[in-house]
């Protein structure tokens, strides 16, 4: 039965002291590895003595950290290269075209502006048209009527 809790206490603990300066120690090896145990009795010190700066030295990360590769650099070639000078090109002429399109539009939307004053104007001068018709319609049927 303290064996099972020896074992419990040692899978969740970093470091547990059994007994006060006695030689039994349980170590957990979740996170770090090369503690000494009975597969790998190496001569060490008790904990706070000097000699168990020997422990320290012996210690190594249980998991191995790997390094991330660095992404490769993908070489230009003379055809890629060729393929972005001809995409730099499209793109460039699209761009002139967009502007030149883009002036086109503001010329006509001018254009719009001075038609809609000049219908604006015209439809002023029916109505004063119309209405002097009907001024001269009504003056002459006056006329008219105080002849007879």
């Amino acid at each position: 039965m303290a064996a099972k809790a020896q074992e419990i206490i040692a899978t969740d603990l970093p470091f547990v002291l059994t007994c006060v300066w006695g030689p039994e120690v349980g170590y957990q090896t979740k996170y770090w590895v090369g503690w000494p145990s009975a597969e790998n009795p190496y001569a060490y010190g008790e904990q706070g003595e000097p000699g168990f700066l020997n422990v320290l030295i012996h210690l190594k990360p249980a998991k191995v950290l790997v390094p991330t590769p660095t992404p490769a650099v993908t070489a230009v070639t003379p055809e890629l290269n060729r393929t972005l000078l001809a995409l730099l090109n499209a793109t460039q002429s699209l761009n002139v075209q967009v502007s030149t399109m883009s002036a086109k539009i503001s010329e006509l939307g001018a254009s719009i502006a001075s038609l809609s004053s000049a219908i604006a104007t015209l439809e002023v001068i029916v109505i004063i048209v119309l209405l002097l018709e009907v001024y001269l319609i009504i003056a002459i049927r006056r006329r008219q009527a105080t002849s007879h």
